[in-house]
């Protein structure tokens, strides 16, 4: 999983091996250029689709649980060192800097979809946050 360049990308808000709906059934972003976004899954292996094609997979709990994580987990940061935190408030899940006592002024980033847990997960870690097949988790 890689960020694409952002010159030559349709959207910047995708990263190869993001989990995104086509019609309907689960895809991953395979790659991408200026004009096309290319998907697979276990039954496509691949295709093209324009940017206005595809719909974002809302984050739940359950997949938070599908990457092993939960609220209160943990993303070290190989840049900065800095952990950063899990958090909720209801059914909207974020990210911030771990700091014990919290104090008020730390980042706050929202993940309102599965990729975009993704996306920061290869951001503060340079690695890709893998996914184990293409059933959605209940």
């Amino acid at each position: 999983m890689e960020n694409f360049d952002v010159d030559n990308s349709l959207n910047p808000k995708l990263v190869r091996g993001a989990i995104i709906y086509h019609e309907g059934s689960l895809y991953q972003v395979k790659d991408m250029d200026k004009e096309k976004i290319y998907i697979s899954n276990q039954e496509v292996d691949s295709k093209a689709i324009a940017d206005n094609e595809w719909n974002p997979v809302d984050l739940t709990e359950d997949w938070l649980n599908h990457f092993n994580f939960e609220v209160g987990s943990k993303i070290h940061n190989v840049n900065t060192k800095q952990d950063w935190i899990i958090k909720t408030t209801g059914n909207y899940y974020y990210i911030t800097v771990f700091v014990s006592p919290p104090y008020g002024d730390n980042p706050v980033i929202g993940l309102k979809y599965v990729h975009d847990l993704q996306a920061w997960f290869f951001t503060l870690t340079k690695r890709d946050l893998g996914y184990f097949g293409f059933n959605q988790p209940k």
